[in-house]
């Protein structure tokens, strides 16, 4: 037999249909049981299946095609808003049947008495029954005077009124013999007891059951091949089933929305404003309960058992489960949740705004009944808009707090500034505040600073709780701001660990790193017995932090220190309140040469910063990976972590940490002899604040490197004579991290005072421990360089022994370059070149020029004296044009040159023809031979 066609059009000018797969057998039933009407036969037909499976376009089409064969057709749908009046569906009937006036009148007369009566029982007694049997034989009559087979559908029958159907079920019983069809569609869940046995229609065989469903893989596939051919089928077959699950009514929307890019061979499927219409149609045919339900699970965030949902939805758990059925039978859900999250927005859609808001906050209200996770409660709330009544601003404390051990920043802030619109009270308000500053802190430390003034009133009200009593001193403290953040502490001395131990745990820490990190204005922190006495860790993680810092500036990363900081970084995960301390640990690490440990550990604490979305926390850990990359001598590394770190957040928010990372692009840059970006790092602002923590005395030593490079010694006598002021009055004076007093050894010889430049390289190597071994390195060359001839291999073979033990790139290059220089002096040429030749190999690797320790004449480049002794005419080249000419003499093209030192392609041409001149030479490929052999132009 022909296949049913189903119009589906878009616009009314759209004439295209498309075959309904999947229903041949229902069709052939139909067909069959009309040929048997035809020959003098009653019958009854129940077309069920769930929602959006075709049963209306089948009944409607069937019936237009038995109009085309000349049987007349009454047709009624029922609806359940209609379902408690009387005879509804009756009434729909006699309307098509073409009566008279006056028999119209008649039954409206008899329909209106039936509505007076009211719904009872058909079969009962009195009126009622009287009336039943005056509309039965009206119905009668109907069918009887139609001449040849009439046919009856009734849609959605599971929403008629039992009296319509039990008054069909009498008329059927009187005319078994007559031409009489009767269909009747009913979804495959109703909720209503079978229409076959509430209305008591007759049993098999005068009746017929058919089943519509979803379609299969292959029927859809072919519904699709035929709209929109079999290319866009195959492409687009799997995610259509997987969003419709094989719901005919949702596939009809996913045909409309990808009409326009079906013939697109690469086009994704589209999922647009068809599939929403087509959601919500299938949703409103699923009933009430179902469309109750489905709600409900829209404005949740994950599925629910059916028993917690009856409570939401206000039905008794049978009826959840049966509305479960409908929804996965019409394939809106699957597994207890949406098949796919765009049906989840339509249902959402379809609500109007203030009745989503009232839904999110009776389902917060609930969930906390319940005793759902904080973290459920505080979204629902957060979607309404407001706090259900029994829900606490402190559940949305909680919830942000969650949500930001878990990395969702933006959660917590939202649930934040909600908590803040609707607290009235004050303790809890300023606790909103304390946590929002907290949050904001980890993308944008600037941001947080402008609730510093209500943190500060609040504070010093004794309104903030204990573990957020620090908030407003370490912001104050971040930006420099000690006058307030001092008085804020004076303003606690009264406090005691009986009112409140964690306020004043949190302010003692405070305390401690306002000793630490501003030594000058603040009593120092209590120094310990010696370098190896373990000192009492503070009973917070920031607390720890100060401690750990104190220590390291104060002796040096010590044994003890080490073994505390690696214990730290085994038993703290990163967090606002671990941050400070983890980053102590690892500097600690860091300045204790144990690289490899403090690497291993900035891994795993960067992948936790990201994780947590925390910029700033990766900015600090960042600068860390910079002094390591920096220490070992990988120069391009140290200058891309460095930068990287800076980028991280913006410049205005590192307050008066800016100064660490800045300090370390200057010694890069200085290393690399690129004094102009050094220059330009210079000019980057500084707070002046920073000069009153360690961080600044870290600064004015990579300035003082930098003047030393240029040339400019008293500039850099002035630079470490202010650190080493600075050092011994705050009692942080440890050679292994900040060794200005080789600084000041650097200058003076520089400078052509000799003889004081051994008495401060002299006194920092009596200061270093054996394990401080960069700081007695520096010493070393310094008296070397002091020394008479004689005595330098042997205190630059000691500086050479030393560097075995650690990663020292640079420095190797630079001991063995002042040691070679000592040999070639000695007399000793071929050791001598060697030893150089082995140095620059070094420091080109690492991408540095060899500034040399100094020397009673002055000379600021080594490498340049070192060239002019093995190399003759290359000793007369500056620093620029060594490099470039080292550069073009490994083949690099201009272009090439001026992108890897960060200078113009006309500078690098300037540079070439000078080395041109001094070398002596007229090609490019001649440049190598001149630098290595010595000869110049005779080359």
């Amino acid at each position: 037999m022909t296949p049913l066609q189903i119009d589906l059009t878009s616009a009314p000018n759209d004439t295209r249909t498309v075959s309904l797969h999947g229903c041949d057998s229902q069709l052939f039933g139909l067909d069959e049981l009309f040929l048997e009407v035809t020959g003098g036969r009653c019958r009854i037909a129940v077309v069920s299946g769930p929602a959006g499976t075709g049963k209306t376009e089948l009944l409607t089409t069937f019936g237009d095609q038995m109009v085309a064969a000349g049987a007349p057709r009454l047709v009624a749908t029922a609806s359940q808003a209609e379902q408690a009046v009387p005879y509804g569906v009756l009434a729909q009937l006699f309307r098509k049947a073409g009566l008279s006036p006056e028999r119209n009148g008649e039954l409206a007369r008899l329909l209106r008495r039936a509505g007076a009566v009211g719904p009872t029982d058909a079969v009962g007694d009195g009126e009622s029954s009287r009336i039943f049997h005056e509309l039965c034989l009206a119905l009668l009559d109907v069918v009887e005077r139609i001449a040849g087979p009439v046919v009856i559908c009734v849609d959605d029958a599971h929403y008629a009124d039992t009296q319509s159907l039990q008054c069909l079920s009498s008329v059927m019983r009187r005319l078994r013999n007559e031409p009489l069809l009767v269909i009747c569609t009913e979804s495959v869940h109703a909720e209503s007891t079978d229409i076959l046995v509430r209305a008591e229609f007759p049993p098999e065989p005068l009746s017929l059951r058919l089943t519509l469903g979803r379609l299969g893989r292959s029927g859809l596939k072919g519904f699709l091949t035929q709209w929109l051919g079999l290319r866009a089928a195959n492409r687009l077959a799997a995610e259509c089933y997987a969003a419709t699950g094989g719901n005919p009514l949702l596939v009809h929307g996913i045909v409309e929305d990808n009409r326009a890019s079906a013939s697109d061979p690469d086009g994704p499927l589209v999922i647009g404003s068809g599939f929403d219409r087509a959601v919500l149609r299938c949703l409103f045919r699923c009933g009430p309960a179902a469309i109750a339900l489905c709600r409900q699970l829209a404005l949740l965030e994950e599925p629910l058992t059916a028993e917690l949902l009856s409570q939401f939805v206000g039905l008794d758990p049978k009826t959840v489960t049966r509305a479960f059925e409908v929804l996965e039978s019409a394939g809106l859900l699957t597994a207890g949740w949406f098949r796919h999250p765009r049906i989840r927005s339509v249902v959402l859609g379809s609500m109007a705004a203030e009745e989503r808001a009232d839904g999110h906050t009776r389902t917060a209200h609930l969930l906390y009944q319940v005793g759902a996770s904080t973290l459920a409660v505080a979204g629902q709330l957060l979607a309404a808009g407001q706090v259900a009544s029994g829900c606490s601003v402190s559940v949305l404390h909680e919830a942000a707090e969650q949500a930001l051990g878990d990395g969702e920043v933006d959660l917590a802030m939202g649930l934040l500034r909600l908590a803040y619109q609707f607290n009235g009270d004050e303790r809890q308000k300023a606790t909103t505040v304390a946590m929002l500053a907290r949050t904001e802190w980890r993308a944008d430390p600037y941001t947080a600073r402008r609730r510093t003034p209500d943190l500060t009133a609040a504070t010093q009200a004794g309104q903030i709780p204990g573990k957020y009593a620090s908030v407003s001193v370490n912001s104050l403290l971040w930006f420099g701001n000690t006058d307030a953040a001092n008085t804020i502490l004076h303003n606690f001395e009264e406090l005691t660990f009986d009112r409140d131990p964690e306020a004043a745990a949190q302010l003692q820490a405070s305390r401690m790193c306002l000793s630490t990190f501003y030594p000058g204005l603040a009593e120092p922190f209590p120094s310990v017995g010696g370098p190896d006495v373990q000192v009492p860790a503070a009973t917070t993680p920031q607390g720890n932090a100060a401690h750990l810092f104190g220590c390291l500036l104060t002796n040096g990363p010590t044994e003890c220190l080490l073994a505390e900081a690696e214990q730290i970084l085994h038993s703290h995960q990163l967090d606002e309140r671990s941050m400070a301390a983890l980053l102590g640990a690892v500097t600690t690490l860091v300045f204790g040469d144990q690289l490899v440990a403090a690497e291993r550990f900035l891994a795993a604490l960067d992948r936790q910063a990201r994780a947590l979305s925390a910029p700033v926390w990766c900015g600090l850990l960042g600068t860390a990976r910079a002094e390591i990359a920096l220490r070992r001598g990988d120069l391009r590394a140290a200058d891309r972590e460095a930068r990287s770190a800076l980028a991280a957040i913006p410049g205005r928010s590192w307050g008066v940490a800016v100064a660490v990372p800045l300090s370390t692009l200057l010694q890069v840059s200085t290393a690399m002899g690129a004094y102009d970006q050094a220059l330009e790092h210079l000019r980057v602002p500084v707070p002046d604040a920073a000069f009153r923590t360690p961080a600044g005395l870290y600064y004015l030593s990579s300035r003082g490197r930098y003047h030393l490079a240029i040339g400019l010694p008293q500039a850099a006598l002035r630079d470490f004579l202010a650190v080493g002021e600075l050092a011994m009055a705050w009692r942080q004076d440890s050679p292994a991290v900040i060794p200005w007093r080789g600084g000041v050894a650097r200058a003076l010889l520089q400078g052509g005072q000799a003889e004081r430049a051994r008495e401060f390289a002299r006194e920092q190597l009596d200061l270093c421990r054996p394990d401080q071994t960069r700081a007695r390195v520096v010493s070393l060359r310094v008296l070397a360089a002091c020394s008479r001839l004689s005595a330098r291999p042997k205190l630059l073979g000691r500086a050479l022994e030393a560097l075995q033990d650690i990663e020292a790139r640079i420095e190797l290059a630079r001991v063995l370059h002042d040691l070679g220089a000592a040999h070639q002096e000695l007399g000793q040429y071929s050791k001598g070149r060697l030893l150089i030749r082995q140095a620059l190999k070094i420091a080109e690797e690492a991408g540095a020029v060899l500034p040399g320790p100094g020397s009673a004449t002055g000379s600021g480049n080594a490498e340049r004296a070192a060239l002019a002794m093995v190399n003759g005419p290359a000793g007369t080249l500056s620093d620029a044009e060594l490099r470039v000419a080292k550069f073009a003499a490994s083949g690099h093209s201009n272009r090439q040159i001026a992108n890897r030192l960060f200078v113009t392609v006309s500078t690098v041409e300037q540079h070439l023809t000078r080395v041109y001149r001094k070398l002596q030479v007229t090609r490019r490929t001649d440049i190598a031979r001149a630098l290595h052999s010595g000869m110049g132009g005779a080359a």
